[in-house]
């Protein structure tokens, strides 16, 4: 199994960030299909940075520091949303279940209180669907063609 880190995301990871977002699958497979411009980017990324109920994660390859992926949590109440966006390159050779993992555990260290994490994917999203069923979601509901995982986080 491949070995991944995951640190906070810094301004210096905007770059990376911003072109994986805009890659033609990630796109397809987003809430929002349109290409983001950099200007827009720039603006949601430093806000991102200095907001206290998100949480961007950059995983990295342990044996090279490549990026690999970056997983975001919107916290709200007890309540957080994830997503996972995998860097194109690294597509297809088994990060993206390492890189979700540990973005949890950290995620788990950093905000205990929060009771359920939930992944909203678009339903022809198959590769991500079955990602999060592995790591321990449950599928919960489907609406206008998004499903709607959860998992209850334990408890100290």
């Amino acid at each position: 199994m491949a070995s991944v880190s995951v640190r906070l995301a810094n301004i210096s990871d905007s770059g990376d960030i911003f072109a994986w977002r805009n890659d033609k699958l990630t796109r397809r497979m987003s809430h929002s299909t349109d290409k983001v411009e950099w200007e827009d980017h720039s603006k949601w990324f430093e806000a991102s940075l200095s907001n206290p109920n998100r949480l961007l994660l950059i995983c990295s390859l342990a044996n090279d520091g490549s990026k690999a992926g970056v997983v975001r949590f919107d916290t709200e109440s007890d309540e957080s949303v994830i997503s996972i966006n995998l860097a194109p390159s690294m597509r297809g050779k088994g990060f993206a279940k390492p890189c979700l993992e540990a973005a949890l555990t950290y995620f788990r260290k950093e905000k205990p209180a929060i009771k359920r994490v939930k992944a909203e994917i678009k339903s022809l999203n198959e590769a991500s669907r079955r990602l999060f069923v592995r790591v321990g979601f449950v599928f919960l509901e489907e609406m206008d063609s998004v499903e709607c995982f959860e998992m209850l986080m334990n408890q100290p």
